[in-house]
């Protein structure tokens, strides 16, 4: 009999399994950002084991969303995976039902992100796909005055946290008060990718691609400088454009498009509130569960 844990980040033997099965399905684990202190009462995984096996998950997170001046709680689905084996057996219906008869009636908006295996799964639960906006801003040169902090390192990991601290200035939608979620790419994904700019007191999350410069977040004190000076810092020399992965206050000269996203395509359940229907919005990246 399978039964359902919601506490596993709690217990060391049941945190461990959800590892496990983490670390087959994606190929990491969060064993280590735990450790570190960067758990959230916020982030609620609902597991499904068989004995002491992990064996189905969808997490439910919890966030505050800024825009317009106003707070909105979201809820956001993420870390969706089943053991292999077990696929087939409508375990992800089953925990989706779950969750759904919980928290679909406590938030403002309910959304995940999906890949293109699942394009036709989510509808079948109430939410509908979204367009998103692509913002492709110009730069002159990049200059390469930055660092790549060492995440590895406490005092740069201090860094990053405090810069996070003080929000991005240039986005329109923000999710705030989520360090933890920050950190969890900051020692994962985008480990490579946290660059500091002295001369800003900024911290630029970005990849590096030839001539561009993909922004996933920038964070600094509002008078740290413009956007363009801050990201010229941060690219390389050569660099002749920045795609931003957040919705910036400020279009102007910026190429505006339409995202393509069929492996990260943004749904939202019906019935919430709903910004994204006109396609001009874009869930920034380091937000995705």
């Amino acid at each position: 009999m399978l039964t359902l844990n919601t506490h596993v980040m709690a217990d060391g033997a049941s945190r461990a399994a959800f590892n496990a099965l983490t670390l087959r399905t994606f190929g990491f684990s969060f064993e280590e950002w735990y450790r570190a202190g960067y758990g959230s009462a916020n982030n609620i995984p609902y597991t499904l084991f068989d004995g002491a096996k992990a064996v189905a998950n969808v997490s439910v997170n919890l966030m505050d969303v800024v825009y317009a001046g106003k707070k909105r709680r979201y809820i956001q689905l993420g870390t969706v995976m089943t053991e292999e084996s077990f696929r087939g057996r409508g375990l992800y219906s089953r925990l989706m039902q779950t969750v759904l008869a919980q928290w679909s009636q406590r938030c403002d908006a309910m959304l995940l992100f999906a890949n293109r295996c699942a394009l036709d799964f989510y509808p079948r639960f109430g939410f509908e796909r979204q367009k998103q906006a692509s913002f492709r801003m110009p730069l002159d040169t990049g200059e390469g005055f930055c660092r790549r902090l060492d995440m590895d390192s406490p005092g740069d990991r201090q860094i990053a946290l405090r810069c996070y601290g003080q929000g991005n200035p240039f986005s329109a939608l923000q999710v705030v008060d989520q360090a933890g979620l920050m950190m969890f790419y900051a020692l994962t994904t985008r480990k490579e990718d946290m660059l500091y700019v002295p001369s800003c007191d900024a911290l630029v999350v970005a990849g590096q691609e030839e001539n561009l410069l993909r922004v996933y977040d920038v964070f600094c004190a509002p008078e740290s400088g413009t956007l363009a000076q801050i990201l010229r810092a941060a690219a390389q020399p050569g660099t002749r454009a920045a795609e931003l992965m957040f919705t910036p206050v400020e279009r102007g000269g910026m190429d505006v498009g339409t995202l393509e996203d069929e492996d990260d395509a943004l749904f939202l359940l019906r019935g919430g509130e709903n910004i994204f229907r006109g396609g001009e919005w874009l869930f920034p990246a380091l937000a995705h569960t």
